[in-house]
């Protein structure tokens, strides 16, 4: 696997900023872990973080779930979910994101978005929309909302508005500018959402 520096901060952002969690610990002297789960579709997605993971050693072992619900469609779901290890890395960035044991948004943590931090955020809770993408963040408030706009603009010179249900939306304008960005990093099975 051929990785840059900031791979793993990437993963981390682009994941916190989509479907993953840092889960809470209940001594101080424990580290959080990351916590990822994927439906079926996302399988190649599952098993490409855990990869990237394992390459620093920080992985656990990933395991296929059947989740019986009546909220789904066949009356279960199948997932892929794994945690990480425990490590300092993930009580920093819990610290960061969860600073009041809510997943808050600082600009200062997340002005170093990159590329493939977009890509991840867009593989985990990104879609196609009529006319451009939109982004779901429904876990964040109007002003987080705000700051991710923000730094949209200012990291890839992307426009894109905040609208109600927390979707943020890519200008049409910025349709083009945007998909050129994540392309080389969707993976071939989830293509579909570009």
């Amino acid at each position: 696997m051929n990785l840059q520096d900031d791979t793993l901060d990437q993963l981390l952002i682009g994941s916190i900023l989509g479907d993953g969690s840092f889960i809470k610990v209940n001594k101080p002297e424990h580290n959080s872990r990351l916590s990822i789960a994927h439906g079926p579709k996302q399988a190649e997605y599952a098993f490409w973080k855990h990869q990237i993971l394992s390459y620093y050693n920080l992985a656990g072992k990933i395991s296929k779930n059947k989740i019986v619900s009546d909220r789904y469609k066949d009356g279960f779901v199948t997932e892929y979910r794994f945690k990480s290890k425990a490590h300092s890395i993930f009580t920093s960035y819990r610290k960061m994101y969860y600073p009041c044991g809510i997943k808050t948004i600082v600009y200062e943590n997340i002005k170093c978005l990159g590329d493939l931090g977009l890509a991840i955020w867009f593989m985990d809770d990104g879609y196609k929309h009529s006319v451009s993408y939109g982004l779901s963040a429904c876990g964040f408030t109007q002003e987080d909302l705000h700051i991710l706009v923000k730094v949209l603009k200012e990291n890839f010179d992307l426009k894109a508005t905040v609208h109600a249900k927390g979707i943020i939306y890519i200008s049409a304008s910025s349709r083009e500018k945007f998909k050129s960005i994540v392309y080389p990093y969707i993976l071939p099975s989830l293509r579909y959402k570009l």
